[in-house]
């Protein structure tokens, strides 16, 4: 009997911690840094590759005997820099997108990885009927944790 209430807290604790999206709040920030970073990194080369040609058009027109106060010469100009914001504006609401996947994308890694660790520490106190996972169908480490449930069933039998 006390083994039962025993396993339905340890199943009611599993079932809160999955509504808990920061299980490794370390990890899952590093995360979600480094795919912001990989972002960062490429969309500042995209700015700066337009920018760069942006230039590039408003010294050709100049180039072609088009002065700077011309309105040919300040429609590109204007032009150009509603199109650079838009790119911006675009890059950071890709950045935010990117950050949220990496939010969920690391609580599908983090999750098993806490399950999988709790279940060897129930295994190394002994408490091989608590030790089972219950992973999720789109959870990572699915064959680890079937694996780890293996191990349970062997060394439950054992004991």
């Amino acid at each position: 009997m006390a083994e039962m209430i025993e396993n339905v807290g340890a199943t009611s604790s599993a079932m809160e911690r999955r509504g808990i999206r920061w299980v490794d709040q370390k990890f899952q920030w590093r995360y979600a840094f480094l795919l912001i970073s990989i972002v960062l990194l490429v969309s500042t080369v995209l700015v700066g590759t337009f920018w760069f040609h942006s230039e590039q058009v408003l010294r050709t027109l100049v180039a072609a005997g088009v002065l700077k106060q011309h309105p040919l010469y300040l429609l590109v100009e204007q032009q150009m820099h509603h199109l650079l914001l838009s790119v911006v504006v675009v890059v950071a609401l890709f950045s935010i997108f990117i950050f949220v996947m990496a939010f969920f994308l690391s609580h599908r890694i983090v999750g098993p990885i806490f399950a999988i660790k709790r279940s060897l520490e129930f295994m190394a106190n002994g408490n091989f009927q608590a030790a089972k996972i219950n992973l999720r169908s789109d959870d990572e480490f699915r064959d680890v944790g079937e694996l780890v449930n293996r191990v349970v069933g062997s060394m439950s039998s054992k004991s």
